[in-house]
């Protein structure tokens, strides 16, 4: 699957959950352990955590959308927050270390140049949240930076997990085992659970409602034939068959949950826009879904 494949072209309550399950997966790993990236049980540590940095700048998009159409904003104002404080912290920990996050500095020169690029973009971003938080609301102007930024810092968080993928295996993308390359998707399922809800959201603003129809109609479409992929492995794709039976379990959690969330978007893919009501039940079950992705990404590292 290609680094661009999922973006655009140039368009019960959990809080404080996102911060616990990624301090779960950094348990027993150590800060100094297999500070090369060839070590193949810290690569995927460490791609797991640049991974979700292309989940949280959807997370981040989406949680100020709800905000903005005040949609539980107290709550959504602390995961906005906690959103932020962790790309951040995880961002600073990919350069630098994080003993906590069990993240060894990075010394490859061509990851440190892609995350230069999302430093570049970060901190626009990271201003209009904290603004948001800081005022208690996501001003229409807030929006429509969000909008700009959150696709080109998708693209740069992406491009540094290949990166990092690059490096491990000496610039040869073909010697990626398959079981990297359905970390990597799998880690891109997360992410497309929160891109496709930002563009519900996005269509229930409002906001070029036309453009949002069409990426929500193929971003959703992207998504569940990757998910089927998952679960019964793509050779033309080099995705791997679930491998072991928790990791297909868990996928057929997020398959149930897919049919559940599925109708309650894909109608305005096409037409109308979502009530208050519709968009809280549905940011629920959005929540659960990436909840059981999230353990399945956890579940392909530890292999």
């Amino acid at each position: 699957m290609s680094s661009s494949s999922f973006l655009e072209k140039p368009a019960e309550k959990r809080t404080g959950r996102l911060i616990t399950m990624v301090c779960a997966i950094a348990l027993g790993v150590t800060a100094g352990a297999g500070a090369g990236l060839a070590e193949t049980k810290n690569l995927n540590h460490i791609i797991n955590f640049a991974g979700m940095q292309r989940t949280l700048t959807q997370k981040i998009s989406k949680e100020s959308l709800l905000v903005a159409l005040g949609v539980d904003r107290e709550e959504n104002l602390r995961n906005l927050e906690e959103s932020r404080a962790l790309f951040d912290r995880t961002l600073k920990g990919l350069r630098n270390g994080d003993a906590v996050l069990g993240l060894p500095p990075t010394t490859e020169p061509d990851v440190l140049d892609h995350l230069g690029k999302v430093e570049e973009l970060w901190p626009l971003l990271e201003t209009v949240v904290r603004n948001s938080v800081a005022g208690q609301n996501v001003t229409a102007q807030g929006i429509d930076t969000i909008v700009e930024l959150n696709l080109p810092l998708l693209q740069a968080a992406d491009d540094t997990v290949k990166a990092y993928e690059r490096g491990a295996r000496g610039g040869n993308v073909n010697l990626v085992s398959m079981l990297t390359v359905a970390l990597d998707v799998s880690g891109q399922q997360r992410m497309l659970s929160q891109k496709m809800f930002k563009e519900y959201l996005l269509i229930a603003y409002g906001y070029e409602e036309r453009s949002n129809r069409r990426n929500l109609r193929g971003t959703i479409k992207l998504f569940d034939r990757t998910l089927q992929s998952l679960i019964e492995g793509d050779n033309d794709q080099g995705i791997l068959r679930a491998p072991t039976p928790e990791i297909r379990a868990r996928l057929r959690v997020v398959e149930r949950l897919w049919d559940e969330i599925r109708p309650q978007l894909e109608p305005f893919g096409k037409a109308g826009r979502p009530d208050p009501g519709a968009i809280a039940k549905a940011a629920q079950v959005n929540q659960l879904l990436l909840e059981e992705l999230d353990q399945a990404v956890t579940l392909y590292e530890r292999l």
